[in-house]
């Protein structure tokens, strides 16, 4: 019989604390004794069940890989139009960060770039997943050789949602909406007053596909998509 410490429900409690903390306060800034604590668990249960903080991030990471290369898997295995594939593409990024944010900001936010061994993890992962990365762009027409064209595209649209995620994600969250402006000042921003609901992104994926087709048809060496349609 497993002991409380080595159980299934202790290790996901672990893990949602660890994704808590590092979305809100980083990596660097929290402690294992915070993780046990926040998890209602012991020292010990981290580090039987991910060998430490460093183990903590690396299944964060390798779960948060999984669900965003997941998610525009099943965009590309639709082979679509190029329209309809940017647009598909975006919405299941959009979906993608609704329901993930906190893995999201977790997995982003945490300074992996200083760590070498998760640098090296990050650039594996990459690495498993860049030929069906590559095979979207090569869908579209881009010449996959062009590496300053594909440093612009790659990332792009992660980038763009990401960013935009991260922000409500800090203003929601962890810090809270701005204090003490006036009416004139609230009247300038209002990006605070907005309504991100449903149809704020239907509109925010038209726009977005308008934008990056664009840029698709202007980075291309003939200056069109591949895939037929619109």
């Amino acid at each position: 019989m497993k002991t409380k410490t080595e159980s299934p429900a202790t290790r996901q409690r672990i893990f949602d604390a660890g994704v808590r903390l590092f979305a809100r306060r980083g990596y660097e800034a929290v402690g294992i004794r915070e993780i046990a604590r926040e998890a209602g668990a012991n020292i010990a249960g981290v580090n039987y069940h991910y060998q430490g903080k460093l183990g903590l991030l690396k299944a964060i990471l390798e779960s948060y890989t999984r669900g965003y290369w997941s998610a525009l898997g099943a965009v590309a295995e639709r082979h679509l139009p190029v329209r309809a594939h940017i647009r598909g593409t975006i919405e299941a990024l959009i979906r993608f960060y609704r329901e993930n944010i906190e893995l999201a900001v977790a997995s982003e936010n945490s300074g992996v770039a200083r760590i070498p061994e998760i640098n090296s993890l990050v650039a594996k992962l990459r690495a498993a997943y860049r030929e069906g990365n590559n095979a979207h762009f090569a869908g579209l027409g881009l010449d996959l050789t062009d590496q300053a064209a594909m440093t612009v595209m790659r990332g792009l649209l992660t980038n763009i949602i990401a960013s935009h995620f991260h922000g409500r994600y800090e203003h929601d969250v962890v810090v809270g909406p701005p204090r003490g402006l006036t009416r004139a000042e609230q009247a300038k921003l209002p990006e605070l007053s907005t309504k991100y609901d449903d149809e704020f992104y239907e509109r925010f994926t038209g726009k977005l596909t308008d934008f990056y087709l664009a840029g698709v048809r202007a980075i291309r060496p003939d200056g069109k998509p591949r895939r037929k349609g619109k």
